[in-house]
């Protein structure tokens, strides 16, 4: 499982499942948000193959559009980023950049 910790909340995300805790001084037990469906990942991969496969082959708009998958790009290259230099990193939007 992976945590996110953001200024509002936290995020814990598994392969099969997700649960989002808000920001609290009290000692948070249960998850505001949650959502587990467990054997999903398989079933996603496939369909999400599918999807793209279809689409090379009819020239139809995927599911995911391609900003989508360079958004995911951009958090894992900052969340590398802030590994190895062992600081939070932040985005600016209008620079289109990260920064320390």
């Amino acid at each position: 499982m992976k945590q996110f910790h953001g200024s509002k909340a936290r995020f814990d995300v598994a392969r099969d499942s997700g649960a989002l805790y808000p920001e609290s001084r009290e000692i948070v037990t249960r998850p505001e948000v949650e959502k587990k469906e467990y054997g999903s990942f398989e079933r996603a991969a496939r369909q999400h193959i599918a999807n793209f496969l279809d689409c090379a082959r009819t020239r139809k708009e995927p599911n995911a559009p391609v900003e989508a998958g360079q958004s995911t790009a951009i958090v894992l290259c900052m969340a590398i980023e802030a590994l190895r230099s062992g600081r939070r990193m932040k985005w600016n939007a209008a620079k289109r950049d990260m920064e320390v």
